[in-house]
């Protein structure tokens, strides 16, 4: 069994897809829900659906030998980031290659980058009048939103 990590700040509709989608699958399990924000509706979504979930601080998203614990302890072999709204830190990116996965709510290289997520991304989309719009799913490396 592969167990996955989701990493989100917010509501979780995303987390709740995800988590639903690998329900029943053979090989996949979501094992994992952290987040840094202690009020982030995700909480519940984890709960509601019996996966484990982690509130970490910026400090302790930093601090390797306490990711490393966490991640350890789930035999975590890849992390979903659906709305996760700090860096990831460099020591995951390279523990992790090619196994990190971000939903960005646009298509990049446009309305990504620092404080461009959510509803925010949504309007400076829709103030723009594009034609276009998408999401994008890409893997993480040490450059935001690359």
């Amino acid at each position: 069994m592969k167990n996955i990590a989701i990493f989100a700040s917010g509501k979780g509709s995303n987390t709740q897809a995800i988590i639903e989608y690998f329900k029943n699958h053979s090989s996949v399990k979501v094992a994992l829900v952290v987040t840094d924000n202690p009020e982030a509706g995700v909480i519940n979504v984890a709960h509601s659906n019996q996966v484990i979930s982690a509130i970490v601080s910026k400090k302790a998203l930093g601090c390797e030998d306490e990711m490393n614990k966490l991640l350890n302890t789930l035999n975590i072999e890849m992390i979903v980031l659906a709305g996760f709204l700090q860096l990831v830190p460099d020591f995951l990116i390279r523990k992790f290659p090619k196994r990190i996965i971000n939903i960005h709510p646009a298509l990049l290289p446009g309305y990504g980058g620092k404080g461009m997520y959510g509803m925010k991304v949504h309007e400076a989309v829709l103030t723009s009048k594009e034609t276009e719009s998408g999401i994008t799913i890409h893997y993480t490396n040490e450059r935001y939103d690359e």
